[in-house]
């Protein structure tokens, strides 16, 4: 079983990771209200990349909310 101080350490690379990610959902947001208001769409190309730093939110929520279920066990065993 990991110790309280590896699964501290876990949860805060996927908090980083959930922030890297959640600035790149925002800055790509941003651009696809900018094209919109252009009359533009995003390409195919832009659009995955959008969808992959949305998931790659969810993934770092998932495996935080993971973290913190063990953490709890942990803590009250």
């Amino acid at each position: 079983m990991a110790t309280e101080k590896e699964l501290l350490k876990d949860l805060r690379k996927w908090i980083d990771e959930y922030l890297e990610a959640d600035e790149d959902v925002y800055r790509l947001q941003q651009i696809i209200s900018e094209l919109s208001k252009g009359g533009q769409s995003p390409s195919l190309s832009f659009s995955k990349e959008f969808d992959d730093a949305k998931q790659r939110v969810e993934t770092a929520l998932n495996n935080m909310r993971g973290i913190q279920e063990k953490l709890a066990k942990h803590i009250t065993d």
